[in-house]
């Protein structure tokens, strides 16, 4: 059995699944794998750039409390 055209699965199809007697996917459908790689691409610098701004207002951008003051030098002039 096939899926039908609303893209609900059959039961044939799942159990075709299961054993491992559907086509590869690659044969199925030839410009999926090209599609999840350039769809997950932007992914990447998003997620990055969400650490680096998590890790900033975390750790950061806490108030100045002295802790991390330059100690004063006096001058010898």
């Amino acid at each position: 059995m096939k899926p039908s055209s609303n893209g609900e699965e059959t039961p044939g199809t799942m159990t075709d699944t299961v054993l491992g007697a559907d086509p590869p996917i690659e044969k199925v459908h030839p410009g999926l794998q090209p599609a999840l790689v350039f769809a997950s691409y932007p992914l990447t610098p998003i997620v990055l750039i969400s650490v680096m701004a998590v890790y900033y207002i975390l750790f950061r951008s806490g108030p100045a409390d002295g802790k991390n003051t330059p100690a004063q030098v006096k001058s010898t002039r």
